[in-house]
């Protein structure tokens, strides 16, 4: 099974979808074959229930898991397919993000997202992640949470690519969510940037930090910048990763394809 697998199922649910691309820096590590691929739940034509699970089934999703999948399908809104290549794993997942309040309380935890994911290189190895959303948070506030959850260079680089993106006072609502996974240190925090509008060329001086920071030398990094320089940033994440090591994730370029579209199929994602 490989990633091209989830760019079909994804265009047999939906007539459209939406594809973001994404990176992840470890120490020593860039890993850039990973994804996420979106469908609004409301646009899956007919079977709604019997075409999420037969999807689940064709991933090769844990039973245990599409049982879980089963019983939160009702309040799932949007359902996000996800791929990850590192060097000894290859993980699939399955994001339900979950109806939310229409007027939530300031500050009140929500769960937003239940991620499901498991590595296809060993099925025994499988986790559930809860993104919770702290709703209207002002910047200085999500400042404060990211310095609990990041430390040192870290915490530097996101506290203050967060303030160079959003200024000293947001002029959009910013989507704050926390992660957390039973078992394992995994705690993250992930922050919606679309808004800002920048590209990443417009954070390099961040993002060169991060990967010194992690020691990723400049031969991996430089063709990945060059290839995606001018697409639009999007999602900050950054924190503990499950095996204890720090870590950042940066999302960008969120594309809509309609189904049927050769644009992303003829290409390695």
């Amino acid at each position: 099974m490989n990633s091209a697998l989830l760019f079909d199922l994804a265009a047999k649910l939906s007539p459209r979808f939406v594809h973001e691309r994404s990176f992840a820096v470890r120490s020593g590590e860039l890993l850039t074959n990973r994804f996420v691929l979106s469908v609004n739940v409301a646009e899956i034509l007919g079977g709604v229930r019997k075409k999420i699970l037969s999807a689940c089934g064709q991933m090769e999703m844990p039973s245990m898991q599409i049982e879980l999948v089963e019983r939160h399908l009702s309040a799932t809104r949007v359902l996000h397919l996800g791929f990850e290549e590192g060097f000894k794993e290859r993980l699939y997942k399955l994001y339900l993000e979950q109806d939310t309040p229409t007027v939530p309380v300031l500050g009140k935890p929500v769960l937003q997202h239940l991620a499901f994911k498991w590595d296809a290189l060993n099925p025994s190895r499988h986790m559930l992640t809860r993104y919770i959303w702290y709703p209207a948070l002002s910047a200085t506030a999500i400042r404060e949470r990211i310095s609990e959850i990041c430390a040192g260079e870290a915490r530097a680089i996101a506290t203050e690519l967060t303030d160079f993106v959003v200024g000293p006072i947001a002029k959009w609502d910013l989507r704050y969510l926390e992660a957390a996974e039973i078992g394992n240190p995994r705690r993250s925090f992930d922050l919606n940037l679309y808004d800002g509008g920048m590209p990443l060329a417009d954070i390099k001086p961040f993002l060169v930090r991060m990967w010194e920071h992690y020691c990723v030398e400049p031969a991996k990094w430089q063709p990945v910048f060059e290839a995606d320089c001018n697409e639009t940033f999007g999602h900050l994440s950054g924190g503990i990763h499950r095996n204890g090591e720090e870590f950042f994730n940066v999302y960008y370029g969120k594309t809509t394809v309609a189904s049927g579209s050769n644009k992303l199929f003829n290409r390695s994602p």
